[in-house]
């Protein structure tokens, strides 16, 4: 699109607009009364409301409104009841860790336990003193007959 269809463009555009325009002054303004009519009140109210809506409103009027800037506060009123308890938080983090305690009391002695194994051998007693002599005995001679 060239200069010439950008600038027709614009042209259409702005011929749209002046064309709204006209319409809708025209749904607003009431049909003038012609030389020897008589005014009624319906169109008196339509003229009062179409010269409202004509009217410039002021960063004023938004401020303070149609009665005027507001009047002072209050008293602050009474207070309400107590609202429900909330839910419960999240548990906190564990503390840190103490020191250690006094040891207990002694405990009862248990059952005696089963006997155990056989231990292992001990060592080599020392030589036994000497004896006294034996005497020597000969058996006696025994005879035997044989037939």
């Amino acid at each position: 699109m060239g200069l010439r269809g950008g600038i027709g463009c614009l042209l259409a555009l702005f011929a749209g607009l002046v064309w709204l325009e006209c319409t809708n002054t025209q749904q607003i303004l009431p049909d003038w009364p012609k030389i020897g009519d008589r005014i009624t009140q319906p169109f008196l109210d339509q003229l009062m409301v179409s010269q409202l809506l004509e009217q410039n409103l002021t960063l004023g009027f938004f401020l303070k409104g149609l009665n005027g800037p507001p009047g002072p506060s209050g008293a602050p009123g009474a207070p309400g009841e107590p609202g429900p308890p909330g839910l419960a938080g999240p548990g906190g983090s564990p503390g840190h860790v103490g020191e250690d305690g006094a040891p207990g009391a002694t405990g009862t002695g248990g059952p005696p336990g089963p006997p155990g194994p056989p231990g292992m051998p001990g060592d080599k007693g020392d030589p036994g003193e000497q004896g006294a002599p034996v005497p020597r005995v000969f058996p006696e001679p025994r005879v035997f007959l044989v037939i």
